[in-house]
């Protein structure tokens, strides 16, 4: 008995497939002021209403809570963001440097 009526039919979705699977792996690419993060948010115990990023690459990322994206910052998300630095701000917080949310991946 055959597992399938013709031998070809398994290959021919693999085939199908192979354009769709890609297509979820595409990545945007990146201006050239633009990084890409991946780490942990978290609320800091320093001043009030104060986020951070803190990134996989060791580094920590000031999230301005009035520019990120709704349902964004939540203590303990793991997260991977297309972020843009700001060097042109200052803040209160003082816990890493200050940069918008392009997107989250």
């Amino acid at each position: 008995m055959k597992p399938y009526p013709d031998p070809w039919l398994p290959a021919m979705f693999g085939v199908l497939l192979l354009p769709s699977i890609g297509a979820c792996q595409r990545v945007k690419p990146l201006d050239s002021d633009e990084i890409r993060v991946s780490g942990t948010i978290e609320l800091t115990p320093v001043g009030v209403n104060c986020w951070r990023l803190t990134g996989k690459d060791g580094k920590n990322y000031e999230l301005r809570a009035d520019q990120a994206p709704a349902g964004l910052l939540t203590n303990g998300k793991s997260v991977t963001l297309v972020l843009k630095l700001r060097s042109d701000l200052m803040s209160a917080c003082q816990v890493g440097q200050i940069a918008d949310v392009v997107r989250v991946e």
